[in-house]
């Protein structure tokens, strides 16, 4: 609740500007449009405050949160796992690392 918002609205009474407001971008983020278009008004209007639209927020974030904590639930399961991600990671990356050497010696001329 303490991220900043739009550094124009001091008070919950002062109307707000959307499209300065970080929070708000997260709504379009994450929120349905529905949602966004009653968090524009609401904040234009001052008809919503700076925390009801946190609030908000975080019912949008809601479905993507408990997607994110399933995946953290099934990586717990198998601890290998992460290894195992790391590991292919790291080969394609040495792919695409050892195709850019040879394309910046080739260009410099270079054994």
């Amino acid at each position: 609740m303490v991220a900043v918002t739009d550094p124009a609205r001091k008070r919950r009474n002062d109307p707000g500007h959307p499209e300065v407001c970080p929070i708000y971008y997260l709504h379009r983020a994450y929120s349905p449009p529905l949602r966004i278009e009653e968090v524009e008004v609401g904040c234009r209007s001052a008809g919503i405050g700076c925390v009801d639209c946190k609030k908000m927020l975080l019912e949008s974030l809601r479905p993507s949160r408990e997607k994110h904590r399933a995946a953290r639930a099934e990586l717990d399961c198998h601890p290998g796992r992460v290894d195992d991600l790391v590991q292919l990671g790291t080969a394609k990356a040495r792919v695409v690392a050892e195709q850019t050497i040879e394309k910046v010696r080739s260009a410099m001329r270079i054994g």
